[in-house]
């Protein structure tokens, strides 16, 4: 059970959106064999896997599986639906595992002494970012969310999440078990410290609310006044220190409180569109990705995310109001058990246990509001061993004044009748998981063959992968298998079929190349916008001959998507002087629309000084004036004053337009010790070093494409289906200088 909670919790199913087709396959094995002994267990009376929430948690399923059947998206969903029919009966295993006066007490030091080890981990990793600033910045206010570490969880909302889901009650089990005060105190310190770390407004948000919980439960049931809350010197230390750490974190606090949405706004419209366009049953479950380029997109990023980023919208949007309905019960049953087992729990440790689980909830509830992360298994099984904490405290067996009717107990489904529902669902999911784990991996070994140049052998591995199970990335190995093989007609289907379930830009684009009336397909790719630069450049190039003009635009929109393009040389043969001349000055003008020291500074770097004073005038007087003023005078003496730029980084550590010039200065000057010094305050700030030079490349590597996210679809570089470079021969991938090609 250690090692099972270990693996789920901090590996295999901590990033599973990044996760390799092994570490699925290792996530199901492992919950069906936790499910087999259970069952095994409850046979025989070593179990109890009865629960209130059997009947709410049937109807959840139910409207899953009812989603799936019109789903927009029918092979995600089909994935998604038996995935979640081997994960829901898991939970009658973990209210078991607690309910046994012989583990209990072993997991919760398990819970204890993971939530140290995890929160201390973080720190460690985040003081090394804070490290790297302090070597160019010097001694300076850090910055909060240093470098996005997440430590093995994916990201560093995951961590904030984490926090919240595994901190308060390792707190209070070391308080009650361990009863060391010292630590307990120092746990939540520091678990609090890490919280405010991440710079997670979801999670700060969710922290809040749930200390006002907890505060209210507080109050009702001690009958406090406001003057008992500073009646007793421990009390007016207390409310000292929060004082104190307003004080400190008012400087801090707003300026990430509002640094903007990230995206959410259109995430979340993306979202309700799905909603309105089925109302009744969504669009399926598991198929947002595959649905949302259907929607507008205005950056590269936002093509490729998992989730809506909002749990309420995403359960609507996939399962629509069936689904809302039935998620709405299984949360009011939570929310029932949760009352019953703070008001009636049947000592005073079990009902405080009941608070610190409740609000660890209501913390996680409202984080995922703007930061949904209900798709990852080790969230789940953190929500499930809360969950199942509250029903052991407020089930009637526990009140001996409470006992059950007759009639009551008559309408109580058996051990038999659980164990048998249960079991028959995790063995329909896990059958039904057989064939798309096969796929899974037929799919990795036709990657691995592509990668070695074998295209036949990658396209038997595709072919199977697809017949088994249909889904994009497969049917893209097909077309580039195809392709490769000379078969034109063949890639052209594969593909069509690629863009049928998910049509982002870069297929269309592919579709275009092997069409013979490709006019509808570029129009599309136009109208989708400029968020992909790949897509945008290749359309430049397919019809420059036909149409300069347009070509001339196409270009300037993936110059202005990577900036760097500006100032690179252009391909050989690609594109004539004129048209590469007149996207230089067009994607110039915009991107000085909205930021005029990067559009000084690639025109400074590609020889256009008039346009480079022109967007020089718009900058106003500050570091990063004084950055590009540097930059063009180590372009016209030839000989950069890299001294300056030292203290020009270190008086400005955390703007990026500072960071940007000077890093291009540093590839300029073939400067090791200033690209250092940009990316040590850089990937602390913006957890990544600045946009470096770029080329357009034909044929170029089996991961190419660096200027853009995209390519994390079908996110095959870290395991997953599909081909790591998801594009056919002859096509244009944009990629920095400074690394070296195969």
């Amino acid at each position: 059970m250690a090692l099972l909670f270990i693996d789920l919790t901090f590996f295999s199913g901590a990033s599973n959106f990044l996760a390799s087709p092994q570490s699925r396959i290792l996530n199901q094995v492992l919950i069906v064999g936790a499910l087999t002994v259970g069952g095994i267990l409850a046979l025989r009376s070593r179990a109890e896997v009865r629960s209130r929430l059997l009947l709410p948690g049937a109807a959840w399923v139910g409207a899953t599986a009812i989603a799936t059947f019109t789903s927009q998206r029918p092979a995600a969903s089909l994935e998604a639906v038996a995935l979640l029919l081997i994960a829901a009966p898991a939970y009658l295993v973990i209210k078991a595992v607690l309910a046994h006066p012989g583990l209990r007490p072993r997991i919760d030091w398990l819970v204890i002494v993971s939530s140290t080890v995890f929160v201390v981990a973080y720190l460690v990793q985040g003081f090394t970012q804070w490290l790297s600033w302090r070597s160019v910045a010097g001694p300076s206010i850090p910055p909060l969310r240093p470098g996005d570490v997440g430590l093995t969880v994916g990201t560093v909302n995951a961590v904030a999440l984490y926090l919240e889901l595994l901190a308060p009650i390792a707190v209070w089990l070391s308080w009650s078990r361990w009863r060391s005060r010292p630590f307990s105190v120092g746990l939540a310190v520091v678990s609090a410290f890490a919280l405010l770390v991440t710079g997670s407004r979801g999670a700060w948000l969710g922290a809040i609310v749930a200390a006002a919980v907890a505060l209210a439960i507080g109050w009702r049931s001690k009958g406090l006044s406001l003057r008992a809350l500073v009646s007793s010197r421990p009390r007016r230390i207390g409310a000292l220190v929060v004082v104190a750490l307003l004080i400190v974190l008012l400087p801090i606090l707003p300026a990430r409180l509002l640094s903007g949405d990230a995206g959410r706004f259109e995430l979340w419209s993306a979202a309700w569109s799905m909603f309105t366009s089925s109302p009744l049953v969504g669009v399926g479950p598991g198929a947002w990705p595959g649905v949302r380029p259907l929607t507008p997109i205005s950056d590269d990023i936002l093509a490729v995310l998992a989730t809506s980023h909002n749990s309420a919208l995403q359960v609507l949007a996939e399962t629509g109001l069936i689904g809302a309905l039935a998620a709405a019960w299984l949360v009011a049953a939570i929310g029932r058990l949760a009352w019953r087992a703070v008001a009636h729990g049947p000592t005073e440790s079990d009902r405080t246990m009941a608070v610190v689980a409740s609000v660890s909830l209501v913390a996680a509830a409202v984080h995922s509001i703007v930061d949904a992360q209900f798709h990852l298994p080790a969230v789940v099984l953190l929500v499930l061993q809360l969950v199942a904490r509250l029903e052991l405290v407020a089930s009637p067996t526990r009140d001996a004044d409470r006992e059950a009717t007759p009639e009551h107990t008559a309408l109580k489904p058996t051990t038999r009748a659980v164990v048998a529902f249960a079991g028959a669902a995790a063995l329909i999911g896990a059958v039904r998981l057989v064939p798309i784990d096969i796929a899974m991996v037929r799919a990795a070994i036709g990657n691995q063959a592509l990668d070695r140049g074998d295209a036949a052998a990658a396209l038997v591995e595709f072919d199977a992968a697809e017949g088994l199970h249909e889904l994009a990335p497969y049917t893209l190995g097909q077309a580039l298998a195809r392709k490769r093989l000379g078969d034109d007609r063949g890639s052209a289907d594969a593909l069509a079929a690629t863009a049928r379930a998910e049509p982002f830009t870069f297929v269309l684009v592919q579709q275009a190349a092997l069409a013979d009336d490709p006019e509808q397909l570029w129009s599309r790719v136009e109208s989708a916008g400029p968020y992909d630069a790949t897509a945008s450049v290749n359309l430049a190039l397919q019809r420059v001959g036909s149409d300069p003009i347009a070509a001339g635009h196409d270009l300037a929109a993936g110059m202005i998507q990577v900036p760097t393009l500006v100032f690179s040389s252009p391909p050989d043969g690609l594109f004539d002087d004129a048209t590469w001349r007149e996207a230089q000055a067009e994607a110039i003008r915009g991107i000085g629309a909205t930021d005029p020291i990067t559009a000084a500074t690639v025109a400074l770097l590609a020889g256009r000084a008039d346009d480079a004073a022109t967007q020089r005038a718009a900058i106003a007087p500050g570091p990063e004036a004084d950055a590009v003023d540097l930059l063009q005078r180590a372009i016209v003496d030839g000989a950069p004053d890299l001294e300056a730029a030292h203290r020009l980084l270190g008086a400005a550590p955390a703007s990026p337009g500072v960071e940007f010039v000077l890093w291009q200065l540093g590839f300029r000057a073939g400067s090791q010790p200033l690209l250092d010094a940009v990316r040590a305050v850089a990937v602390p700030v913006a957890f990544n070093v600045p946009l470096p030079p770029m080329e357009l490349v034909t044929d170029g590597r089996v991961d190419a494409d660096y200027s853009a996210r995209l390519p994390r679809w079908p996110q095959a570089s870290d395991g997953r289906n599909g081909p790591k470079r998801p594009y056919i021969d002859g096509f244009i991938t944009i990629e920095p200088v400074f690394r070296s090609k195969p």
